[in-house]
Parts: structure tokens; C-alpha cells; sequence
């Protein structure tokens, strides 16, 4: 069962695509990938930094209600078990505009 008070205002299909793309950031950042996987990420990140648009379309209703602080809740921990922050570098959290 998903428990998250705001479940409705997400669509499965893409509103979670950017926390599991920051988790594999977190992860590539520590070492933890195979080069296979950097290079897969390598591939998604210019794909979207070539279709700015098509970046914004999907991701635009999410970016402004995000809480950078504990959105990755769930995804990326520290140390102590606290979320991380979305890193200022994880520009796929910006709007095209902002890259």
C-alpha cells in the first residue's frame, strides 16, 4: 500500500523517474555503478540536455513542489539515515531554463 498523503498529485510513470535517476547519481558519485551503468547514464543525460522540452513537458508540475531537503526520503541516505539533499549538481531537479 502507498501511504504518501500526496499520491495523487504523482504519475508513476515519470514523476519518480527523477529519484531514481538522483539515486543512481548518489551511487555513480560513490563508485557503487559498473561502467556499463555510467555509461547508460551518460546516454539519458544527453538525450535530455539534446531535448530540453521533452525534459520540461514531463517534469515540469513536479520540479516547483519539490522540498529539495527530503525529497529523496526513501531514496538516497546518509550516514545516519537521513535523507539526502538533492546535490545543487543534480540539474535534472531544474527546469531547462535553469540548467
Amino acid at each position: 500500500m502507498i501511504k504518501r498523503p500526496d499520491v495523487k498529485l504523482y504519475a508513476f510513470d515519470r514523476d519518480w523517474t527523477l529519484h531514481l535517476r538522483s539515486a543512481y547519481e548518489v551511487g555513480r558519485e560513490q563508485d557503487l555503478l559498473p561502467e556499463t551503468a555510467v555509461a547508460e547514464l551518460a546516454q539519458i543525460d544527453a538525450f535530455w540536455r539534446t531535448h530540453p522540452q521533452a525534459s520540461d513537458a514531463p517534469f515540469g508540475d513536479l520540479i516547483p513542489r519539490i522540498d529539495p531537503a527530503r525529497e529523496l526520503a526513501g531514496w538516497s541516505e546518509d550516514e545516519a539515515g537521513k535523507p539526502v539533499a538533492i546535490p545543487p549538481h543534480h540539474w535534472l531537479w531544474r527546469l531547462s531554463g535553469d540548467w
